[in-house]
C-alpha cells in the first residue's frame, strides 16, 4: 500500500496534478483500447485453462489415471489452447471406459467441439 501511494504521488508530481496525471492515463487507455482488450482476453482465456485443467488433474488423481511421469506443462498447455479456441479436451482413451481405461497425459488428449465430445461420450472409438 506504501509503495502504491509514494507512486500515485510520483505520477502526481510528474503531471502537476493527480487530475491530469488520470486525464493523461485514461487518454493512453482510449489510445490503446485495442490492445488492453486484447491482452484481457488472453489473460482471461489462460487463466480459463488452467482452471480446467486443474480441475482435471484433481478428478484425474482421484480416480488414479494420473501418473507421476505426466507432463504437466503439455496438458495445461492444451487446456489453454482449447479455451482460447473455445473447445473441449477431450480423453480419446477414456479415464473409465467400458473395455479400456486410458491415462490423463498430453499423448491422451485432444481438441473436440463440444458437439463431437457429446456424440462421442466416454467411449474409446480407435481412429
Amino acid at each position: 500500500m506504501k509503495n502504491e501511494k509514494r507512486k500515485k504521488e510520483c505520477k502526481a508530481k510528474n503531471y502537476g496534478s493527480k487530475e491530469a496525471a488520470l486525464s493523461a492515463f485514461r487518454a493512453w487507455q482510449e489510445a490503446h483500447a485495442e490492445q488492453i482488450e486484447q491482452a484481457n482476453s488472453e489473460r482471461l482465456n489462460a487463466s480459463l485453462g488452467k482452471a480446467t485443467a486443474l480441475t482435471a488433474k484433481i478428478r484425474a488423481t482421484a480416480m488414479g489415471a494420473l501418473p507421476a511421469w505426466a507432463d504437466h506443462k503439455a496438458i495445461e498447455g492444451l487446456y489453454a489452447e482449447a479455451a482460447r479456441l473455445g473447445l473441449e479436451v477431450d480423453h480419446a482413451i477414456p479415464l473409465k471406459g467400458e473395455l479400456v481405461c486410458g491415462l490423463h497425459v498430453a499423448g491422451n488428449l485432444r481438441l473436440l467441439t463440444k458437439l463431437e465430445n457429446q456424440q462421442k461420450g466416454n467411449r474409446y472409438v480407435p481412429e
